[in-house]
């Protein structure tokens, strides 16, 4: 089920969302009848957030719920790598869902966990998903600090994707700002580094964002 895992979760980095899906409904589908509840647990943020992107709300809703509840229980049911995950998918959840408050706390606990563990890439993933956060909320300064620490953590360790993705929400802060060379900037180095892992997807999602940007130039 590890593998599973693995693979869902690389086909999310893809923006692959329909095949994510699939694999993770295989693997709460056979977490269930083996009662092997961290994999639950795994399965009910992974598809809170894939089913976050699309139209079906109630469903991560759902989703979201029953892996923030099962906080409360599972401590020893899940290992660290698999905690700090749950906090950044369920901070990217709840953002989806408009619940920005949560989002926050999952993001700050992120951050705490990531701390007490020494996990780089976990703490720079929510300081990119607070980033978004404090920059949906016009708090610019606050923004592009937690940027530039994430990407500082992520150069560190050659996490490309996740550095893809950094890259890609400051270019959408500059962008904001109406800073558009800098926003051009960055969504660049975001096209470079999701070319060389091969997402084809993740590169259409932020031509599209430069497209935006240019569109609302003209307007």
């Amino acid at each position: 089920m590890c593998s599973l895992v693995g693979k869902g979760l690389c086909k999310i980095d893809l923006l692959e969302m329909q095949e994510a899906e699939e694999i993770f409904l295989k693997l709460l589908e056979i977490s269930q009848q083996k009662n092997h509840y961290n994999f639950q647990i795994e399965a009910y943020y992974a598809l809170a957030f894939i089913y976050s992107n699309t139209s079906f709300k109630e469903k991560a809703q759902d989703f979201a719920n029953k892996s923030y509840n099962s906080s409360k229980d599972d401590s020893d049911e899940l290992n660290e790598w698999a905690i700090g995950h749950r906090f950044i998918f369920l901070g990217l959840t709840y953002k989806n869902l408009g619940d920005i408050q949560t989002s926050f706390q999952m993001y700050n606990q992120a951050v705490t966990f990531a701390d007490d563990n020494h996990y780089t890439q976990i703490k720079a993933r929510a300081l990119t998903g607070l980033a978004e956060l404090y920059r949906e909320q016009q708090e610019f300064e606050t923004a592009f600090s937690d940027h530039s620490k994430a990407i500082e953590l992520l150069e560190k360790i050659g996490a490309k994707c996740d550095l893809a993705e950094a890259y890609y929400q400051l270019g959408l802060t500059y962008q904001k700002m109406e800073e558009l060379e800098k926003s051009r900037e960055n969504f660049e180095k975001a096209i470079r580094l999701y070319r060389e892992i091969a997402a084809p997807k993740q590169v259409e999602k932020v031509r599209r964002a430069m497209d935006n940007g240019k569109n609302n130039q003209i307007e």
